[in-house]
């Protein structure tokens, strides 16, 4: 074989085993050649090597690789992103509230009338933000879903029950104005991880924080608490000097509020999680069955921790992201 022929099928090969995806590779010999798979013709030679085409030529090879690594082919899917809009517009006190009370949008890059799921992030009610959720925000607008990243006030410069007012405005605002960007107010769940799952459950079980922010609670099309706390949550504990490790359940808890004719309800834990979480999720659903809730559904998923729950359902067969995507699409206003 020539030898710059062989030299030419060893590019060809390393290109070939290279981590770029199917969809990524250059199609054309035009491209191929930008990228210097394909040698220019010997005639050419010196045409090509000239300062000036070398110049335009690294320019060109960096335009297709940014083309390449940002997936924009024909196949590649758009999420809509909109950035910190602010849902306490008529009462926000302080510039605290202000910076803080604003969430993110994902939503599907085509279609109407899709659900939406309003997301509060984990942290303990002590730290977090949205920012941490684009991943699964725009994992779950590829699959049709819209989600509000929502970011709240954090204890300690906030005490209970700031955090779940600013949860129940977060709510209000999406019912209110997600007709505006595509979706459909009487699909509209609330979910969360971890004190995000707390949030979530607290926003729809009690109907005190929804009322008071303007809306009826029996508006929500479900919620789907993963990992969240069903009894008091530590962190209000902490607030009123009451050791963590020493369970309560009163007015903060969402088992206090568990009624008849609750929003659907879907929990999910880990079989690894937090000591005690899947026997709070197990109770509130053994609660919600006694009262006639018959939407209500409890998940406990193997070989997941208080962490892992969450994270694998980035993964399109994860068992949890199906149960999750199931659960929006079976209560769906359609």
């Amino acid at each position: 074989m020539h030898r710059s022929t062989q030299k030419r099928g060893s590019i060809w090969c390393a290109f070939r085993s290279s981590p770029l995806t199917t969809a990524a590779r250059p199609k054309t010999m035009i491209e191929m050649r930008i990228l210097g798979l394909l040698r220019p013709a010997q005639s050419r030679e010196r045409r090509w090597h000239s300062p000036s085409s070398l110049r335009s030529i690294r320019l060109l090879r960096l335009l297709i690789f940014a083309l390449l690594a940002t997936g924009l082919d024909a196949s590649a899917e758009e999420v809509r992103i909109v950035r910190d809009l602010p849902y306490r517009l008529a009462n926000e006190p302080n510039d605290y509230a202000k910076s803080r009370c604003k969430l993110d949008l994902y939503l599907p890059a085509s279609g109407t009338e899709f659900p939406c799921v309003v997301w509060f992030h984990g942290g303990g009610l002590e730290s977090g933000g949205k920012d941490s959720e684009r991943q699964w925000g725009s994992s779950l607008a590829k699959a049709g879903i819209a989600m509000a990243a929502v970011d709240y006030r954090l204890s300690p410069k906030v005490q209970y029950p700031v955090y779940i007012q600013d949860a129940a405005a977060a709510v209000a605002w999406v019912h209110t104005h997600i007709a505006q960007y595509g979706g459909e107010p009487r699909s509209v769940f609330v979910s969360g991880h971890s004190a995000g799952g707390y949030l979530a459950a607290m926003v729809a079980i009690d109907k005190r924080w929804l009322t008071a922010a303007g809306i009826d609670t029996d508006l929500l099309a479900g919620t789907l608490p993963v990992s969240g706390q069903m009894i008091t949550h530590s962190t209000v504990r902490k607030e009123r000097g009451i050791p963590r490790s020493t369970e309560i359940v009163d007015e903060a808890a969402p088992l206090t509020h568990v009624r008849p004719g609750a929003p659907p309800m879907l929990l999910i834990t880990g079989d690894h999680d937090l000591a005690e979480r899947s026997d709070e999720n197990r109770r509130m659903h053994e609660a919600l069955a006694k009262t006639g809730c018959d939407t209500s559904r409890f998940r406990e998923f193997k070989d997941r921790d208080h962490g892992s729950i969450k994270d694998r359902m980035l993964n399109q067969d994860d068992p949890a992201r199906i149960a999750f995507v199931a659960f929006i699409m079976q209560h769906r206003m359609r």
